[in-house]
């Protein structure tokens, strides 16, 4: 980020638990400086059951905001669905306040092998929509 001078950066993806969010955290303020900010979304090892116990971690952002903008990061949001498909940073400006939006939607796979992936973020988020009453599928 100093080498590019980016101002933010969302990596997607990221698969953080709350322990390591907070190493990479530590890491990013002792690179950037004191005024960085940084916000993830930490995935809960909890959400696993029997069936997909085995399955990795999938989903979460991992935001960095310059020490530049640092200051200006007023409190992030995140989906609802704690599955980390959904972050939005709003940075305070002169003239108002500019939302930026991280997103990260699942791969859909076929029908007859949608059993064969059940810790899958497509599959977690079908899960989490049924039990909302929502019968679209994620990416509709």
């Amino acid at each position: 980020m100093l080498q590019t001078r980016t101002d933010v950066l969302i990596c997607t993806d990221a698969r953080l638990t709350e322990k390591n969010g907070r190493r990479l955290e530590k890491r990013v303020k002792n690179i950037l400086g004191p005024f960085a900010r940084v916000h993830f979304t930490a995935l809960s090892t909890g959400k696993r059951t029997r069936r997909n116990g085995n399955c990795p971690l999938v989903g979460g952002f991992f935001c960095v905001v310059n020490s530049r903008w640092g200051p200006s990061l007023l409190p992030c949001k995140d989906d609802r669905t704690g599955l980390g498909i959904l972050t939005c940073l709003p940075l305070r400006t002169a003239d108002g306040v500019i939302a930026i939006m991280g997103t990260y939607w699942p791969t859909k796979y076929t029908d007859d092998s949608v059993g064969n992936h059940p810790g899958s973020l497509w599959s977690q988020i079908q899960s989490w929509s049924h039990k909302h009453d929502i019968t679209m599928s994620p990416i509709d």
